[in-house]
């Protein structure tokens, strides 16, 4: 399956330990790899590192 385009290391880790060849949970798994990334985000900005894009 391919890789989702835009993930982040952390969403890019949830999708290569969760994804298969069943399209609903792969769907799931998407919004959760992309979730993963958010929250990376989040706690960068709330530490002071960054900004979200």
């Amino acid at each position: 399956m391919d890789v989702p385009a835009g993930l982040g290391e952390r969403g890019l880790a949830v999708w290569e330990a969760m994804s298969g060849t069943d399209v609903p949970r792969n769907a799931l798994v998407l919004e959760a790899a992309r979730l993963a990334d958010r929250l990376d985000e989040l706690d960068n900005i709330i530490q002071g590192k960054g900004v979200l894009n």
